[in-house]
């Protein structure tokens, strides 16, 4: 350490003045506060430095640096939640995607390679199972009027 920075910062205090922290009785004071009135007005200031013995600017930020805090604090453990949810989703994308891979025709019983299908493909696939559930649905519906079930082979045609 040099003499000029010794002497800066004997200067910087004298403009400052000495830096007191605040009792644990303030702290915990100012504490109890805080849980009812994150932002204070004025006169709530006001009135908690004169009960205190703080003056009023040394309140106000200690209730912004509190506010601060929280936020990083909240902050801190929003992320750590999200990641945990992400390495969560990760891993079931991981499991849906070797689920896909070793997938098997209902019909035929042979290995389906959806990591070769065209993205039209896929999703002329998923249109062909919506529509085959809609015909099941609406000729459960129709048996139920006619009294007979029908087979997808033989759904009768409506007349001309």
């Amino acid at each position: 350490n040099s003499g000029e920075e010794s002497s800066g910062a004997v200067g910087q205090q004298r403009k400052r003045g000495r830096y007191r922290r605040q009792t644990p009785e303030q702290i915990q004071e100012l504490e109890n506060f805080y849980t009812n009135y994150p932002h204070p007005s004025k006169s709530q200031r006001e009135e908690l430095s004169q009960k205190l013995h703080m003056e009023p600017m040394k309140v106000k930020f200690w209730f912004q640096n509190k506010r601060t805090q929280m936020k990083v604090k909240y902050g801190k453990e929003e992320n750590i939640r999200l990641r945990v949810e992400n390495e969560k989703i990760h891993i079931e994308n991981t499991m849906l995607r070797e689920a896909l891979s070793s997938a098997r025709c209902s019909e035929c019983g042979a290995v389906s390679s959806t990591s070769n299908m065209t993205d039209e493909e896929r999703n002329l696939r998923i249109e062909n199972d919506r529509l085959k559930v809609e015909i099941s649905r609406i000729s459960a519906m129709a048996a139920q009027y006619v009294g007979k079930t029908f087979d997808e082979e033989e759904t009768p045609l409506p007349p001309p």
